[in-house]
């Protein structure tokens, strides 16, 4: 579960950046919960308290999918978010690549792909 400032953007940013759909809670606004869905992932997003300094503190997500590189290369060419850590295939053998949401949380995008012989 993602702590965010404002459920409702953050919520939009996750629909049209990264193609989750979102089910807001309630059922209007002010929204203080959302599920969004992609796939076979699901995250959630809740409204950070006011008085929260930073909502980015520990949160994140490592996020195992089919598709990756695809997805790295559709951001990418879309310009719409910088990339943290680049596409790269790690030691443990996960090609992987991360981004951040607009509330600062690091979104880590993984895959295993295996290794062509």
């Amino acid at each position: 579960m993602l702590p965010v400032r404002d459920v409702e953007r953050a919520a939009r940013w996750y629909s049209e950046v990264l193609g989750f759909r979102a089910h807001l809670f309630p059922a209007a606004p002010r929204y203080v919960f959302a599920v969004l869905v992609r796939d076979e992932v699901e995250l959630m997003l809740e409204a950070a308290p006011a008085d929260a300094a930073t909502v980015q503190a520990e949160a994140g997500a490592y996020l195992r999918m089919n598709g990756v590189v695809a997805l790295h290369r559709q951001l990418v060419d879309a310009g719409r978010v910088a990339i943290a850590e680049p596409l790269s295939r790690k030691p443990y053998g996960d090609t992987e690549f991360a981004i951040r949401d607009p509330d600062g949380h690091l979104l880590v995008f993984s895959e295993l792909i295996p290794e062509r012989r």
